[in-house]
């Protein structure tokens, strides 16, 4: 018989519901309220600008120092490579290699394909360079094929640059001279060939390079003119705006020759292929300027260029030098796979984290 006064199944399961929407309602009733978080940002803000006022203030004292905190390394950042390693890297690195590997195999397939079409390929695609080349010349170009010709060049050339360094390392000549090779490699060439493409011109004319490229430009002529060498620096201003304009040119032809082959697999898609196409593309579009290789380079120019902002002849042997060197101490401090993973994933940041000490 059972037991008098034992709860029964339906009072047990209306105890439990009862007890978790007990428990439920004191976890909401812990969360903040949106009042609450309202306010506490609007004091948030407030403290902040009432520091920034302050350090805006105390800007204005004499002797102020701004960023006394901030230092350069002095041993060129090598005693503080040991914090560059993340497991992240390892699938990052992957991730890129893959990516190089499907950027040169599409270029080289579909380049080689376009350039046999030399003299069959249709009129009813209009590029820039055909209509100047007919109009002020008279001459009958393709551009599709002037295009895939011009980056199997660069490719072949960047190969070509790949396997000379390679020689360079197993001939065994100085340790600058192959450790030079080895950053060309891993640190130049195979980022570049992840996402290469004849637009990679346009990067020139980009205003978040081009501004600073006319600068320089500018400071160089004045330095010509003031050691009289006007021919020099007429000839190099001709050579800057010529080729600031053929560039403009061909990379949009470049855009729409792109594009155009892109559009045939992304309007009929109807297989992996085709969305891998597009995918390829897109990281073409988003290498046109490469952020990775500009920012380094603008931070290099920052710590070794000086107050001009220009790398002469031996800032540039230091800078050589220091890349040669740093490339060493990663391979010795991290062994081959992980050093080989920050070579490929080797960014500003990683850059800046050595270089910069507070």
């Amino acid at each position: 018989l059972p037991q008098v006064g034992a709860p029964t199944l339906s009072e047990r399961v209306g105890w439990f519901v009862g007890r978790s929407s007990i428990r439920l309602r004191r976890a909401i009733a812990m969360l903040p309220s949106p009042t609450g978080a309202l306010f506490q940002w609007r004091m948030d803000v407030q403290v902040r600008r009432r520091k920034v006022d302050e350090i805006f203030e105390g800007m204005d004292k004499e002797g102020a120092t701004v960023l006394a905190y901030l230092n350069i390394s002095a041993d060129g950042g090598f005693s503080r490579l040991r914090r560059l390693w993340s497991p992240t890297r390892f699938w990052v690195a992957i991730f890129k290699v893959v990516m190089t590997i499907l950027n040169v195999r599409r270029i080289l397939l579909f380049d080689v394909r376009t350039a046999r079409r030399v003299g069959d390929d249709p009129r009813d695609e209009m590029y820039l360079t055909e209509t100047i080349c007919d109009y002020l010349f008279g001459i009958r170009v393709s551009a599709p094929v002037a295009i895939a010709g011009f980056e199997l060049l660069c490719v072949a050339g960047m190969l070509l640059q790949a396997l000379v360094c390679t020689l360079t390392i197993i001939q065994r000549r100085s340790a600058c001279r192959r450790w030079t090779g080895v950053a060309a490699i891993v640190l130049e060439i195979l980022p570049e060939l992840s996402c290469f493409s004849a637009m990679r011109l346009m990067q020139n004319i980009v205003p978040g390079k081009l501004s600073p490229d006319l600068m320089g430009h500018i400071l160089r002529v004045r330095r010509l003119s003031a050691e009289g060498n006007y021919k020099k620096a007429t000839w190099k201003t001709i050579w800057f705006v010529m080729s600031r304009l053929f560039i403009l040119i061909f990379g949009i032809d470049a855009f729409l020759f792109k594009f155009r082959a892109c559009a045939k697999h992304a309007i009929h898609t109807s297989s992996f292929s085709d969305f891998v196409v597009c995918f390829l593309f897109l990281n073409q579009m988003l290498g046109v300027v490469h952020l990775k290789r500009f920012t380094v380079d603008r931070l290099a120019i920052f710590v070794f260029g000086g107050e001009d902002g220009i790398v002469d002849k031996a800032e540039g042997r230091l800078l050589l030098a220091w890349w040669a060197k740093l490339t060493q101490q990663i391979w010795l401090t991290h062994k081959p796979l992980r050093g080989l993973c920050i070579y490929i994933t080797f960014s500003d940041m990683d850059m800046q984290s050595i270089l910069l000490s507070e």
